[in-house]
């Protein structure tokens, strides 16, 4: 798989290096990135856009770590720079731009690396040659999407481990959630009373690297005792090492002489694990990882402790041969999403990657989708807004306004508006069952009675004198005002429960209606009037629709690419065309689908879409929102197609669980 990645630098005709603007695939990066200049006449870029050009990097000033392909640099003050998979010359220093500014490397650093810099003073091209770079869980990510869409795509569906209990949330503009200690998570095969228990025999991951020498092994008192006949003993240990984006993977493999069982206890900072009835010789390794392995013998066998400094570990045996196994997962940056894990997505999940675009698609038999908000006025990660709808995945909603975090179009939940409609725009609404329907309806409140029937203005809590609005109620949000009736329907939106002049609280979930009595006389104005609230999409085929949202452009409808920003009302001249991050709600082959692509505009996304056989697809809000995540992971924390932390939202779409969606009942677990 080939890319070609051409990053153009316009500027000096000078020999002294100067500031000069960035391009990718010959498109202009936005916001604009420069290269600055350094110490020596050097240009040099910020380290933490290097994974646009498909390095992975842990950006520590004290112990900086950048990767590309199976070359590796790393940089500590004291150490200066090593070099893991070829010979390095001697590269100058990484250097922060400016007083307390980023961390930048110069382009010497990139060159050693491999990456193929040629061109002159005014233009540097690059070409890059995925096809050699080792990704053994999960894809690179992907700087741009080049000509036409492969057609065969890369597929995992592999069925997980039980779900964690809980899923943490990510706030933006803020650290990442912490990282776990390690832990320990053995799959039993048998379990006969009296008797530990031994792993389900599972295929081998990739062959380990290069064997683990021990460091100054220490000398057992006496000669190791022989196993007792038939027992086993640890014949040899080894370790493999490799990088998932910012998820350092090691695979230790301790090679024994017969099966064995073994009980594995989590301890602060890594894992014990005992084999009873095992011989071996006592030792103490430091492994590539920088981890400490320790092998002591026991009156009644052998303990193996791993002190993995923080990592999630994960303990199982293999057979033919038999051996130990502790896969740990550690953390190189928490400024980098952790990427999704391929092996262990939730049961019927399947990820599928066509160069930079990714499919996540979920069985409609397992999982519906669902609309989730966060509070009224607030924004919520969209790992939060998963696991407030008990979700195993989730994509971001509509636009909103940054500010105050409400919704700027239709946002519908459980059969409740909470969002009014701009009428115009692309939108995706679900009905009871989870069905999709794609199309550009015009939802309102519409009020009915004795005096026959009004339609509702808009939705906000605002006062509006001159209009009807009406509101969801979060129990902490005023509505009304002077010379203003508000009245308050029951849960079921049939009746009066409550009429205030003058403004009111209404509690959760009930909707609420504001008017200026002497504008409307016909509508009631007392508790136990008849008074139904109810949503009209003013459109036939959408009427069972009970929750959704707009966004848009429209990309794909029945298999057809029907982008189309200026039928929308969308800016054409410059702010959607825009290239950047680009995420969809989609259906691909009947199942519904999140679709993310890593770099491109809407054209670029509908033609990529179009190209692998996507049905359905709308755009959600792309750029700084565009966050695909799914529960799991290498850490417990969940995976993100994503490889940049993005901003909260106010809402999201979320992938349920049969079971727990149909316990949402009307949706008001996701109401506000």
């Amino acid at each position: 798989m080939k890319f070609l990645l051409t990053l153009a630098l316009l500027g000096s005709l000078l020999g002294a290096a100067s500031a000069r603007p960035v391009a990718i695939g010959g498109v202009p990066t936005s916001p604009v990135i420069e290269t600055k200049p350094l110490s020596g006449e050097r240009e040099g870029l910020p380290v933490w856009f290097l994974p646009r050009l498909g390095l992975q990097t842990r950006n520590n000033p004290q112990d900086l770590w950048l990767s590309y392909g199976t070359r590796s640099l790393r940089y500590t003050p004291q150490a200066g720079w090593s070099a893991s998979g070829f010979k390095a010359a001697p590269l100058p220093p990484p250097e922060r731009y400016g007083e307390g500014g980023s961390l930048h490397v110069s382009l010497d650093v990139l060159r050693a690396l491999g990456v193929p810099l040629a061109g002159d003073e005014r233009q540097l091209d690059v070409s890059v040659v995925r096809a050699g770079i080792e990704t053994p869980a999960a894809p690179l990510p992907q700087v741009a999407l080049v000509g036409a869409v492969p057609a065969s795509p890369v597929v995992s569906n592999v069925k997980s481990a039980p779900p964690r209990a809980a899923l943490p949330g990510t706030p933006a503009q803020a650290a990442p959630p912490a990282l776990h200690s390690a832990s320990v998570v053995p799959t039993p095969l048998k379990s006969a009373p009296g008797t530990l228990s031994k792993p389900v025999p599972t295929p081998p991951g990739p062959a380990p690297s290069t064997p683990v020498v021990p460091a100054t092994p220490s000398p057992p008192a006496s000669p190791a005792p022989l196993p007792a006949p038939g027992g086993p003993s640890i014949t040899g240990v080894r370790s493999s090492l490799s990088t998932v984006r910012n998820v350092q993977v090691q695979r230790l493999v301790i090679d024994l002489s017969g099966p064995v069982s073994y009980s594995a206890r989590n301890e602060r900072g890594g894992v014990t694990v005992f084999l009873p009835q095992v011989s071996a010789v006592p030792s103490v390794q430091t492994l590539e990882s920088g981890d400490t392995l320790t092998l002591a013998l026991e009156e009644r066998g052998v303990t193996v402790r791993l002190d993995a400094g923080g990592g999630l570990s994960q303990v199982m045996t293999l057979d033919d041969p038999d051996r130990l196994v502790i896969d740990t997962a550690t953390s190189l940056s928490a400024d980098v999403p952790p990427p999704v894990k391929e092996d262990a997505l939730p049961d019927g999940v399947s990820l599928r990657v066509f160069g930079g675009l990714s499919l996540l698609s979920f069985d409609p038999a397992r999982y519906a989708p669902h609309v989730v908000a966060a509070p009224s006025g607030s924004a919520l990660s969209v790992a939060e807004l998963v696991a407030r709808g008990g979700g195993v995945a989730g994509v971001n909603g509509g636009y909103f306004d940054p500010p105050s975090s409400l919704p700027v179009d239709f946002v519908a939940v459980g059969g409740r508006l909470l969002s009014a409609s701009l009428e115009r725009r692309g939108t995706v609404g679900f009905d009871a069952q989870g069905a999709a329907l794609f199309g550009f309806p015009r939802p309102r409140y519409m009020l009915s009675g004795a005096f026959g029937s009004l339609t509702v203005n808009t939705v906000t809590s605002r006062a509006m004198p001159k209009l009807l609005s009406a509101f969801v109620g979060d129990g902490r949000t005023a509505v009304g005002g002077a010379g203003l009736l508000t009245l308050t329907l029951n849960a079921q939106a049939t009746a009066v429960v409550r009429a205030d002049m003058n403004g009111s609280v209404p509690a959760a979930g009930l909707i609420s209606v504001t008017f200026d009595p002497s504008r409307f006389p016909q509508l009631p104005r007392t508790v136990g009037a008849p008074l139904q609230a109810s949503l009209n999409y003013q459109v036939p085929e959408w009427q069972q629709v009970r929750e959704g949202l707009s966004a848009g452009p429209m990309l794909l409808q029945g298999g057809e690419i029907v982008l189309n920003p200026e039928r929308e009302a969308f800016n054409v001249l410059t702010g959607v065309w825009r290239p950047t991050r680009q995420v969809a709600f989609a259906i691909y082959k009947g199942q519904p689908t999140l679709a993310f692509l890593e770099f491109g505009t809407p054209e670029t996304f509908a033609r990529a879409l179009h190209n692998v056989g996507v049905q359905d697809a709308l755009r959600l809000d792309s750029g700084s929102s565009a966050t695909v995540f799914v529960s799991g992971g290498y850490l417990g924390t969940g995976g993100y197609l994503n490889s940049v932390w993005s901003r909260p939202v106010p809402n999201a779409i979320v992938l349920v669980p049969l079971d727990s969606a149909k316990a949402l009942g009307a949706g008001s677990k996701n109401l506000r």
